[in-house]
């Protein structure tokens, strides 16, 4: 796979130790158990050659994907699309951020991110 310029990136970060010690349920980020961590980064100097990095990039997480568990670090989603959202939490973690969201942010004024939707807002 030919990058789609010099400046594309592929990060690997290496989990496990005491990060790995932490319990799934205790905080959001609860994917603890893989070993490594991948990050795609396809920037684009101008808007262009925009659709090349974005495919490049997409074409990338698929197939490093094929090798993982199915599951995303939210923070690496991309344009945040609820199914990424989504799969970045277990169902008990994601029911629990929905309940933060239903206390704190019910309207979901706080929606322009990697966004956990209120139940009100379902």
């Amino acid at each position: 796979m030919t990058t789609p310029t010099p400046a594309s990136e592929l990060h690997l970060h290496q989990l496990g130790g005491a990060f790995a010690g932490v319990p799934a349920e205790a905080t959001a980020f609860s994917q603890r158990d893989p070993s490594v961590l991948c990050n795609v980064i396809a920037p684009s100097p101008d808007a262009t050659d925009f659709d090349t990095h974005v495919a490049w990039a997409r074409s990338a997480r698929e197939e490093i994907a094929r090798h993982g568990r199915g599951s995303m670090y939210v923070n690496f989603t991309g344009a945040a699309a609820e199914d990424k959202v989504r799969a970045s939490y277990p169902e008990a973690v994601h029911e629990r951020l929905v309940r933060v969201k239903d206390t704190y942010d019910p309207t979901n004024l706080f929606r322009l991110n990697q966004n956990i939707r209120p139940s009100t807002a379902a």
